[in-house]
């Protein structure tokens, strides 16, 4: 498996930092505050994450079809039963040195890249999973965010319930915090995915992921030495 798992790790786990900036048009507790206009509705009202069932399977691995442009995969890279998959920095396919996410152990800091979708080099969805599967673009992240509802799921495993607004499907999107160093942080309160877009601010040290809390979700500048989760893209 690439990289290390959150789950294996998480009783070495830090304390949580400061958090996020969120976007505050996407924080909302509870469903009869949401306006037809808002980006994302949230609420806290379900427990109970497990995996969405599957509408297919594409080289060993299910996907879901919430009628968006592409579908989405049911777990994260590396994921296994009773782990939370692979934690990379942007653009690795293994794991960092001595399980350090810094500036020395991840090669893509500092050097420019285009969008990386589908590039076996720098993507581990198309590494390890082949076919079609790749990683999600900041476009198709946003699709997902504004396309559907975001349940915030509080037990056993706190993350997102993600429900398409076209057909009543939905994954599922844990908050496994992130990793910073060597440590863990934030877990179980946010979640960390990322894309396939890198961040145009000319120091090539950023790339566009998905943040969220319970507060809401955006898409962030995030720093590429950063751990982080991916979960993958089928192209239809």
């Amino acid at each position: 498996m690439a990289g290390v798992t959150a789950m294996a790790q998480r009783n070495n786990m830090a304390a949580p930092s400061n958090g996020t900036p969120f976007d505050e048009d996407l924080i909302i507790t509870d469903m009869k505050h949401a306006n037809p206009g808002d980006v994302a509705d949230v609420t806290v009202k379900e427990t109970g994450y497990k995996n969405a069932p599957a509408s297919g399977t594409h080289r060993g691995h299910g996907y879901v079809d919430l009628g968006l442009s592409v579908c989405w995969a049911t777990v994260n890279v590396g994921e296994r039963s009773g782990d939370s998959g692979s934690v990379l920095a942007w653009g690795m396919t293994k794991g960092p040195a001595g399980g350090d996410y810094s500036e020395r152990n991840c090669d893509s800091y500092g050097v420019a890249r285009s969008d990386i979708s589908g590039n076996i080099h720098y993507d581990i969805a198309a590494k390890d999973w082949g076919g079609n599967w790749r990683m999600p673009t900041k476009a198709e992240m946003q699709e997902l965010r504004n396309n559907c509802t975001w349940v915030w799921v509080t037990s056993p495993i706190m993350g997102y319930k993600v429900t398409s607004k076209k057909n009543g499907r939905h994954i599922y999107l844990p908050a496994w915090g992130r990793f910073v160093g060597k440590s863990g942080i934030e877990y179980h309160k946010s979640g960390y995915y990322w894309t396939s877009t890198p961040c145009d601010n000319g120091a090539h040290t950023s790339a566009y992921r998905l943040d969220f809390s319970n507060r809401g979700t955006n898409l962030l500048e995030g720093n590429r030495r950063d751990g982080c989760f991916i979960r993958p893209v089928l192209r239809k």
